[in-house]
């Protein structure tokens, strides 16, 4: 998922958090909103590229059990660690910033990469790939957050944030089709951002370092999960692209 820290250190940085990735507001509220794109289409596979712990993978296969659901990821670790958890799933070890070279993986009806971009030096290959991956006329979900690098999203590892109409340009010149996204997050992620921001140091040890999420932990994620209901999809720290292959 992330070629800065998973790559290098994916054991650690992965049981440092414990079980808190799935708490987080931020993070259920971006799968709610890929899962809301999905029920608009047809379709029989799916990749999540970069599918991490398997937590969106977990959600599609949940949502839409008669579909063929694939994850890749740079960490073998993490591909095995995967492919225990979500028996069923197909797993394979893909470095989506590096040429995608024979032998070529399958293509899929849709593929989602959420939350990766931003890790990664060399960007423009990685669409590229993206392109590759897509089945004629499939559709390409894509997340990555906008504007500034907050402390808690350098300590994850992102290296760069985009504009929303720089990508859609990108994607456009990859040879994309029907391109369009966006904005999503005022106030609420932004709000949470700020607090994070300010109170680092208490957020890293009792909220993102932690094995398990105790009660109040969990009644707070629940409290904030719900105000992001409200948030604007006009406007905010991250993006929400599709795109479809052109056949």
């Amino acid at each position: 998922m992330n070629e800065v820290v998973h790559d290098r250190d994916y054991e650690t940085y992965w049981n440092a958090m414990g079980n808190s990735f799935q708490y987080f507001p931020n993070t259920r509220y971006r799968i709610s909103l890929i899962l809301e794109e999905l029920e608009k289409l047809e379709f029989h596979t799916v990749l999540d590229v970069g599918c991490g712990d398997g937590s969106l993978l977990s959600q599609i296969q949940l949502r839409f059990p008669t579909t063929i659901c694939s994850g890749c990821d740079v960490s073998v670790s993490g591909i095995s660690l995967c492919a225990k958890r979500f028996p069923r799933m197909n797993f394979f070890k893909l470095d989506l910033g590096n040429i995608l070279s024979a032998p070529m993986p399958p293509r899929f009806d849709v593929v989602i990469c959420s939350e990766v971009i931003e890790h990664l030096t060399d960007y423009k290959i990685a669409l590229q790939n993206l392109f590759q991956l897509i089945t004629p006329n499939g559709l390409l979900i894509l997340t990555t957050p906008t504007g500034y690098i907050w402390k808690s999203y350098k300590y994850h590892g992102h290296i760069r944030h985009f504009e929303l109409k720089e990508l859609l340009q990108d994607l456009k010149a990859i040879g994309f089709m029907n391109v369009n996204g966006y904005r999503y997050g005022w106030p609420f992620m932004i709000i949470q951002n700020q607090l994070a921001d300010w109170f680092f140091p208490f957020v890293k040890k009792s909220l993102i370092e932690v094995k398990t999420y105790s009660w109040w932990k969990r009644l707070l994620s629940e409290v904030m999960y719900r105000l992001f209901r409200f948030n604007s999809r006009n406007d905010g720290p991250a993006l929400l692209i599709r795109a479809s292959n052109r056949g």
